[in-house]
């Protein structure tokens, strides 16, 4: 490493249950292969022996959330991916503690920069990265190309949160100070003067979008690289539950169009097949056993009952369906909440949103 880059990890992490600390300390033994130094910042409560595992802490009780009304507030996908699958889940992006994350951002990032280090990694910690040391070769790629940063982007208007590298000199001058949702406003009023609301995804993307040199700056590259960049890697692995209202008991039960992963195709805009359907259980924000009765409703014939049980952290259920130009009911039922009912046939599995995308 060059000797005038000295880098440091900045990890934001809110602890909401006891999976997110074991996580958190999976992660730390797997960073910590890098050599690079790392501060937590967080507004949750902690381990106090977590202090002693990494090598700064920013802690701040008010755990800043969005409170005002938005003019329009645009759905995103809720994904997950292995090695045998890619699925997405259509949410509205209110995304309420996106206020604290770019009030952490800005002050986490000034306080690295007044401890004298030159650059930073933001490396959610709800990764398994086999090949972590791999983070060496985005120092080297980025200063051979002469760039201020390493980006992903997703569909050309998010900065993949899940990973990224920036000089800090360069970022702290372009980013501007988050305290409250006013300065969060008026920033965003400098590359945005509608009053929708904008995910902080799109938000630090724009920040960087509209500096000067913008993009020219960064090497940035499209969102599926980085699982080039890192082979075997899981991103994305744990879920708030207060993400989204889909979320009941900490998972979701959903239908799917299905498609086939095709080379240089985004998963998210993959051709499907409207001959199938899919069914996905998944405990994306729980630990604990979940069920998930799916009852499929065809003409003049039994009823189809399928029981999806799920038993820890992340676990999936997924099962396909042919799809005619009959209507199929499918009635879904999550523990023993309120039954949702949704007809779809070969004619309109187009319009719904969420997609499984088989390897």
């Amino acid at each position: 490493m060059p000797p005038e880059i000295k880098p440091i990890i900045i990890v934001d992490a809110f602890f909401h249950n006891d999976n997110c600390v074991r996580t958190f300390k999976n992660y730390l033994s797997s960073i910590k292969k890098t050599g690079l130094p790392i501060m937590l910042v967080t507004n949750s409560k902690f381990e106090q022996a977590l202090i002693d595992e990494v090598d700064y802490l920013l802690y701040d009780h008010n755990n800043r959330l969005f409170k005002k009304d938005y003019s329009d507030v645009e759905t995103i996908a809720m994904w997950y991916r292995d090695n045998h699958k890619y699925f997405s889940i259509a949410i509205k992006a209110f995304q309420k503690h996106g206020l604290s994350v770019l009030s952490n951002l800005y002050h986490s990032t000034n306080l690295a920069l007044s401890l004298g280090y030159t650059h930073f990694f933001r490396i959610e910690y709800d990764c398994t990265v086999p090949s972590i040391e791999n983070v060496k070769n985005i120092i080297a790629e980025t200063q051979e190309q002469n760039k201020k940063g390493y980006i992903y982007i997703n569909q050309n208007k998010y900065i993949c949160f899940q990973f990224w590298y920036f000089a800090l000199d360069y970022f702290t001058e372009i980013f501007p100070k988050i305290n409250n949702e006013d300065d969060y406003i008026i920033a965003k009023r400098n590359f945005n003067s509608d009053e929708n609301f904008m995910i902080a995804e799109e938000f630090v993307l724009n920040i960087v979008r509209s500096s000067e040199g913008g993009f020219d700056n960064v090497v940035n590259k499209q969102a599926n690289i980085i699982f080039d960049d890192f082979p075997d890697s899981s991103w994305n692995t744990l879920i708030s539950p207060s993400e989204s209202d889909l979320i009941i008991d900490g998972f979701i039960s959903s239908i799917h169009r299905v498609g086939y992963t095709v080379e240089g195709v985004d998963p998210q805009y993959t051709p499907t097949d409207n001959t199938k359907f899919a069914i996905i259980t998944w405990n994306c924000s729980s630990e604990n056993n979940n069920k998930s009765i799916v009852k499929i409703l065809r003409n003049n014939q039994e009823p189809q009952i399928i029981e999806h049980n799920l038993y820890s952290s992340n676990d999936n259920y997924v099962e396909t369906f042919d799809l005619t130009e009959e209507n199929v009911e499918v009635q879904i039922t999550m523990n023993d909440h309120q039954t949702r009912s949704v007809i779809i046939n070969k004619d309109n599995i187009h319009l719904i949103n969420n997609i499984l995308v088989l390897n």
